[in-house]
C-alpha cells in the first residue's frame, strides 16, 4: 500500500463509508441495507411472528412463518451446509460409518 498509507489507513477510511457502499457491499452482503431497511425487515417478522403466536397455528396446527430473504442470506445458507457435511463426514471417518 506504500509507505505513507498502511493497512490501518486503509480501514480507518473504510469505516467512514455509508452502508450500501460498493467497496462495503463486497466485503459483507449485510451492508447493502442500510439500517432503516433492516429496521423494516425486523419489524415485518416480528410482526407475522407474534400474529402466528396469537393465533390457532401456534396451537400445533401449523409451522411458524419463514423469514424473508436478506442480503448474505443465500451465503450463510451455503456456509452451514457446508459445514455441516464436513462435520458429518469427520463424524463418520472417527465413527468408520461408510456412506
Amino acid at each position: 500500500m506504500g509507505d505513507d498509507f498502511s493497512h490501518a489507513h486503509a480501514a480507518c477510511l473504510a469505516s467512514q463509508l455509508p452502508r450500501g457502499a460498493r467497496c462495503r457491499v463486497v466485503e459483507d452482503p449485510y451492508e447493502e441495507w442500510d439500517e432503516s431497511t433492516w429496521m423494516l425487515w425486523r419489524i415485518e417478522h416480528s410482526t407475522r411472528l407474534t400474529r402466528w403466536m396469537s393465533g390457532l397455528a401456534f396451537r400445533g396446527d401449523g409451522n411458524p412463518p419463514q423469514q424473508l430473504d436478506y442480503p448474505g442470506a443465500t451465503r450463510d445458507r451455503i456456509v452451514a451446509e457446508t459445514r455441516f457435511r464436513e462435520t458429518k463426514q469427520r463424524v463418520n471417518k472417527a465413527f468408520g460409518i461408510e456412506e
